[in-house]
C-alpha cells in the first residue's frame, strides 16, 4: 500500500447470507475502488465468504478478516488462526472491535492479537473506543 493513501475498510459483519450476494457486493465495491486512485479499499467479509473472495482480491480491493485468535496454533473450536488467514492471502485483520469487547475481549487479549498479527506480517486494524 502506498504511503499517504486514504483507507476505507468495509466490515461486513454477519452479512450477506449467500455467496451469490457476496460476489455481487464485492464486484460493486471493486468497480468503485478502481476509480479511487488515492484510496485503498479493504473488505472484511464474514468468515464464510472469505475463501470465495480471496480469489477475487486485487490491488484495488484487499482482503481483511474480522478477527483472529490470540494463539498461533492449538485446539480452539470455532476460532481462526493467523496461519488460516495467511493461507488465503488476507493482508489485514480487525482487532479490538467494540462488538468483540462486548463479548469480553480485554486490552491484554487485543495486545496479544496485535503482536501475533505483526509477527505474522498481517496488518492490524486496531479499533479504539
Amino acid at each position: 500500500m502506498k504511503k499517504g493513501k486514504k483507507i476505507i475498510v468495509a466490515n461486513w459483519k454477519m452479512n450477506p447470507v449467500s455467496a451469490k450476494e457476496a460476489g455481487v457486493i464485492f464486484k460493486g465495491i471493486a468497480t468503485s475502488a478502481r476509480s479511487l486512485k488515492k484510496v485503498q479499499t479493504i473488505i472484511a467479509p464474514s468468515f464464510i465468504h472469505v475463501g470465495l473472495l480471496a480469489e477475487k482480491q486485487s490491488k484495488a480491493v484487499m482482503l481483511g478478516v474480522q478477527n483472529i485468535f490470540s494463539e498461533q496454533k492449538g485446539s480452539y473450536t470455532g476460532e481462526v488462526s493467523v496461519d488460516m488467514v495467511k493461507s488465503i492471502k488476507a493482508t489485514h485483520v480487525i482487532i479490538g472491535h467494540s462488538e468483540r469487547r462486548k463479548l469480553g475481549e480485554t486490552n491484554d487479549m487485543v495486545n496479544k492479537k496485535v503482536l501475533l498479527a505483526l509477527q505474522n506480517k498481517l496488518i492490524p486494524i486496531i479499533c479504539i473506543g
